[in-house]
């Protein structure tokens, strides 16, 4: 199941499988049912090779925490681009990707080249100042912008 995709305003019908976000349900994996990994992986799997995106319920975040975060992500969005690109994303995948920033993964593998069309900031765990993969320099174990 997932929620229509309404960028045509075409007259109400039924959505198709590829007019949908898929809804990923984590609930059954994060409890421990037995078999609930390989449906959910398969899902993933179809939403990210389908659709492109996906929404995750049942995750187990608190929702104080989400809103906080869209108010983060909001306030930092509204921000001319010139300030943004001041934390342009780095070799380690931290930071800001402007639109039509960069690519994705399978643009190699399917020969379609077009630029993401969306603008990001990433951001990784946050680790403390004297991390030992930190301090050693490690791909990726960054501090976040």
């Amino acid at each position: 199941m997932g929620l229509p995709l309404d960028h045509l305003n075409a007259p109400a019908q039924a959505p198709s499988a590829q007019e949908e976000i898929p809804i990923l349900d984590l609930g059954p994996y994060l409890s421990g049912k037995p078999g609930a990994l390989e449906p959910l992986a398969a899902e993933l799997h179809a939403a990210c090779t389908n659709i492109g995106f996906h929404f995750v319920v049942n995750h187990g975040i608190p929702q104080r925490l989400i809103d906080r975060l869209f108010e983060a992500s909001s306030r930092f969005h509204a921000q001319p681009v010139k300030r943004k690109l001041e934390l342009r994303i780095d070799s380690s995948v931290v930071g800001y990707l402007p639109m039509a920033g960069g690519h994705s993964r399978s643009a190699s593998v399917t020969g379609f080249s077009k630029p993401n069309m969306n603008e990001s900031f990433f951001v990784r765990n946050e680790l403390p100042p004297d991390d030992p993969d930190l301090l050693e320099g490690k791909p990726y174990r960054v501090p976040n912008k």
